[in-house]
């Protein structure tokens, strides 16, 4: 299955979709809703609620460097992104977008895309619902893949309003990724796009807080001689 092209990733593995590829690249409530999904029925409700608050306390302590990378036409977006977490900036293939990859600085346990798109299509509301739809979208076209479908989520990020959804396999095989996370945040000028890949939900968590807390820096217009 090719992803909407926007990503730049692909998952192909006809009936499991989270296969761990070389890819080209909350709210307390959300924590709680993942954590039931991970855990049985039959798991106490004490137990739920310890589970939340260590995924919420490890998301939190985790130590961040400020990184700024330049977009198109002069402009630039600044993330918080985590010590071990390593960037990559792809040649961009349109003259409008910038890709960047990160990876961690060992192993493979993720691989997080974020495409930057800049231009006439990322304009204002049209962008907004523009971006729920192509995310509510794609939530739908794993229905069947999934343990459950995903719901979308709605994400208040800081330059703009945002959404995404988490996926899970319904049946990985050993050593591929469990977790498929795609959304999108659309700003006056700005639509990053993302998805990630990962065997675990605080993976998904530090991924979608970095895009949440993103600063973009729009192009200084010269002033007028």
């Amino acid at each position: 299955m090719k992803l909407h092209a926007h990503t730049s990733t692909y998952i192909n593995r006809g009936h499991h979709l989270f296969a761990k590829t070389t890819v080209p690249a909350r709210t307390s409530g959300y924590f709680w809703q993942m954590a039931k999904r991970f855990m049985s029925s039959q798991v106490s409700l004490v137990a739920l609620c310890v589970s939340s608050l260590l995924t919420m306390h490890a998301a939190a302590a985790t130590a961040t460097r400020e990184q700024t990378f330049s977009l198109p036409a002069g402009s630039s977006i600044t993330l918080d992104v985590p010590e071990d977490w390593r960037p990559s900036i792809h040649k961009p293939t349109h003259p409008e977008t910038r890709r960047i990859t990160f990876r961690p600085a060992k192993g493979s346990r993720f691989s997080l895309s974020v495409v930057a798109s800049t231009g006439k299509s990322a304009s204002g509301a049209k962008g907004t619902d523009d971006a729920q739809k192509r995310v509510e979208s794609f939530a739908h076209s794993l229905r069947l893949f999934a343990k459950e479908e995903p719901k979308v989520v709605e994400l208040d990020a800081t330059i703009g309003k945002g959404f995404y959804f988490v996926a899970i396999d319904n049946a990985p095989k050993q050593g591929e990724y469990e977790l498929l996370s795609k959304g999108r945040i659309a700003t006056p000028g700005l639509v990053l796009a993302f998805t990630a890949l990962a065997h675990d939900q605080e993976t998904i968590d530090q991924a979608v807080n970095m895009l949440k807390g993103a600063r973009y820096r729009p192009r200084v217009a010269a002033p007028k001689s």
